[in-house]
């Protein structure tokens, strides 16, 4: 979902392109009205009250003479020098308004493209048009041509627009919407056949840095896509397929005979939705702050959206301190779905892995329209109560479908018969920006997910340039595998891999914001996509650490060594169980003995603690690549330093005590279980100003509350609404690049509230050295 900020800024462009529109649509109308009225008022009053004639029809009949220009003075009024300028002035401005009538009536076929190429010219050339005085004197670095204009590449314009490019579009027919949209953006629109290679020359294909493909089917993309990889010079071509498998065989074939051109990615709309999705769920981060010992993830609806967030959530749930993922589907077909999936992507079952990396992915065959989240005999289905869930994700077909089982679910943890957790449902929406549900309110657990432009604001392949990354990444890998000699340039090296190999360093990259907060980092805007350049002291502190250490002898503590040197030990034991994963999802097996490439099968497919000390060295590579800060670009504005926690309980009466130190970045404010007494008009104006003060600093970056309590209907309503406007004021005062947390610690029923000793203890845990 677009943050705060972005929404704001999206609504007022939004308000004032729906006014300039009407401007264009009702203004010529109202100016007629204007000026035909002044002008029968101002010849009435200079008529004579002798005239011939039926009252004001003169007067009428002059006024519209005035849009031919057939304007004359009565006799008499020459005198009146004040009516007589008046009725001059009306006299040209019906003729204006005439003109403009019939440019509007027979120029309008080419009115809108001269306008259009007028606006994407001024910003090729850097030049700010008349309107917009704050936009930025710059020239655009890079060009972009969208092929098809509908629902995906008019999201994929207005981010790009974002980043500054020059952008055309080329698509048999434009709609009002799309045209619309174009102006807004200064996109220039070119009308033609995309499947005719004279429309895609008129594109200038040559000259673009980026080319976006979607304009109908699966197949169709990739034709057309094919047809422009043969005009361009260098430039990056994404075309979207709407089916994540499909994209997945396109890839897998590609390496075996397919002539998917060098050049040529796929894009998915529901795997960026996927990526968003966990970018922003840190479910890692979340299971360890909830005291679980594995992410537990609960996906409701197992079709290419569900699919994507379940392999995407096998890398993402790998972290420090916890076991492999648990994800648990549900599915009126779970057989089927299930014999699908496995027939897909034998090699992540259990059997052969090693238990460290091994997913647990159980099927569960419920139809989620008939479930009563309150009832427990229906909850030990899910084996909720051995296996904490840290998060639901509703991916059902229809959205009302998911709305209403999500809102069941969240009304059965408000009143306390269900273990709280955050639920994410797919909402595709109406494609209006309109806040249909509060995604930072901290009584809330629901938190919607899925609208294409604020999915396409965030996909991974536009904000980092994730080929350039993946190349500099297998690059370093290439060094250290030749000794740090001979390595050819990330562009060669990246050319001659196999698709699928050059997929997996891209999962290795966009693993990054993990290993960052495993390293205990924190920057502002943690779930967007671009990644955050390292704090220096931090950098030089990891890099300085040895690359040949023991790994082994350190996890099992046979081995005495400082502190950073073990957290770079647990750092490349999590990355080799990330990696023995990656390898089963491209269908790799282990083996003893040879590796062979052909039959994928890999001897290094075994516990971390097994592997050759050299190889264990290799689990190093991204994160060094990471503290050397590979990929800088002018994106990277965060800064990621280390995590300063400050930790204050807040009192019966909504105060807390003591001052926010000025170089904290995570503030914890923690209600235990006690009888509240909230000031009815929220937080005290000091203690707003307080935590608005520090969420202004550059160091701020996450405010996490800790509830030991529910805040529900069971108890007093007016305590309740008393508690509501409380937590809701403190998060309304968050800027929205700070992440806002909310941590339950409280269980189900009457007795699940966390006795203070168990508060106090989870602070001291949280507080201290990772």
């Amino acid at each position: 979902m677009q943050t705060g900020k972005a929404k704001k800024r999206t609504r007022r462009r939004d308000g004032l392109a729906k006014h300039g529109e009407a401007l264009r649509k009702y203004g010529l109308s109202m100016a007629f009205l204007i000026v035909l009225i002044a002008g029968l008022l101002g010849f009435e009053a200079a008529r004579q009250p002798s005239s011939e004639g039926l009252p004001m029809f003169d007067s009428l009949y002059r006024s519209l003479q005035m849009f031919v220009m057939g304007f004359s003075l009565p006799d008499g009024v020459k005198n009146n020098t004040w009516l007589t300028a008046i009725l001059t002035f009306l006299s040209y401005a019906a003729v204006a308004v005439s003109s403009s009538a019939v440019i509007a009536v027979f120029a309008r076929s080419f009115g809108d493209p001269v306008l259009l190429r007028w606006q994407a010219w001024r910003r090729e050339h850097g030049i700010p048009g008349v309107l917009r005085q704050t936009e930025q004197w710059r020239r655009p670095r890079r060009r972009a041509v969208l092929l098809g204009f509908g629902t995906v590449n008019r999201a994929v314009a207005q981010s790009l627009k974002a980043r500054n490019y020059a952008i055309t579009a080329i698509d048999e027919r434009f709609e009002e919407p799309a045209q619309l949209i174009a102006r807004n953006n200064g996109v220039l629109l070119v009308a033609g056949d995309l499947t005719d290679m004279s429309s895609l020359e008129r594109g200038r294909l040559a000259s673009a840095d980026i080319i976006v493909v979607a304009a109908g089917n699966d197949v169709t993309n990739i034709e057309i896509a094919a047809a422009a990889h043969a005009l361009e010079q260098g430039a990056n071509i994404y075309a979207h397929v709407a089916s994540s498998s499909f994209a997945d065989d396109l890839r897998e074939s590609s390496d075996h005979g397919f002539p998917l051109a060098e050049g040529i990615r796929t894009f998915s709309v529901k795997r960026e939705s996927a990526r968003n999705l966990l970018r922003r769920a840190h479910l890692a981060r979340k299971a360890r702050e909830c005291n679980q010992q594995r992410v537990h993830l609960v996906v409701v609806g197992m079709g290419d959206q569900g699919e994507a967030i379940l392999l995407e959530a096998l890398q993402d749930g790998i972290a420090n301190d916890l076991h492999p993922p648990r994800i648990t589907v549900i599915d009126k077909e779970a057989d089927i779905v299930a014999k699908r999936f496995w027939a897909r992507w034998p090699g992540l079952s259990a059997v052969g892995l090693p238990t460290d990396a091994a997913p647990i992915i159980r099927f569960v065959p419920l139809d989620i329209q008939s479930v009563n989240f309150s009832r427990v005999a229906e909850l030990e289905a899910l084996e909720i109560a051995r296996n904490p869930v840290t998060a639901y994700v509703f991916c059902c077909g229809e959205d009302a479908t998911n709305l209403a089982a999500g809102l069941r679910l969240e009304n059965a943890m408000g009143l306390g018969r269900c273990p709280p957790a955050t639920i994410f449902l797919t909402v595709w929406g109406a494609g209006i920006e309109t806040e249909l549900y509060d995604d930072r309110d901290p009584l809330g657990f629901c938190k919607l997910f899925g609208a294409v432009q604020p999915t396409m604001e965030g996909a991974t392949f536009l904000v980092n340039d994730e080929d350039k990354l993946a190349a500099e990444l297998h690059r370093a890998y290439e060094q250290k595998r030749r000794g740090g000699a001979g390595a050819r340039t990330p562009e060669r090296a990246w050319s001659s891999m196999p698709q699928t190999m050059k997929e997996a360093n891209r999962r290795a990259v966009r693993h990054a914001h993990v290993k960052l907060i495993d390293l205990d980092l924190q920057w502002r805007g943690m779930g967007e996509a671009v990644l955050p350049k390292i704090n220096t002291e931090t950098a030089l502190t990891l890099t300085a650490v040895p690359e040949n250490l023991d790994s082994s002898a350190i996890l099992d503590g046979r081995l005495a060594v400082p502190s950073e040197h073990r957290l770079m030990a647990k750092l490349a034991e999590t990355e080799h169980r990330r990696w023995v994963v990656d390898r089963a999802m491209d269908g790799w097996q282990p083996v003893r003995g040879v590796r062979d490439n052909t039959a994928r099968l890999h001897p290094n497919m075994v516990p971390f603690n097994d592997l050759e000390e050299a190889d264990q060295h290799y689990d190093t590579v991204l994160l060094r690549a990471l503290l050397e800060d590979f990929g800088a670009g002018e994106e990277k504005h965060m800064v990621a330093r280390p995590a300063r926690r400050s930790a204050h309980i807040v009192a019966a009466d909504g105060s807390i005590a003591g001052p926010i130190a000025p170089d904290t970045t995570e503030l914890l404010l923690v209600l235990p279980a006690q009888s509240y007494r909230f000031p009815p008009d929220g937080p005290s104006p000091t203690l707003i100003r307080t935590i608005r003060d520090w969420s202004t600093r550059p160091d701020a970056c996450r405010l996490r509350l800790v509830l030991g309590q529910r805040f529900g209907v069971d108890i007093p309503h007016s305590h309740a609404a008393h508690a509501a406007t409380y937590l809701r004021s403190i998060a309304a005062c968050i800027p929205a690049d700070v992440d806002l947390d909310v941590i339950h610690l409280y269980g189900v029923g009457p007795a699940a509230n966390v006795p203070p000793a168990e508060i106090q203890d989870y602070l001291d845990r949280q507080l201290a050295a990772p």
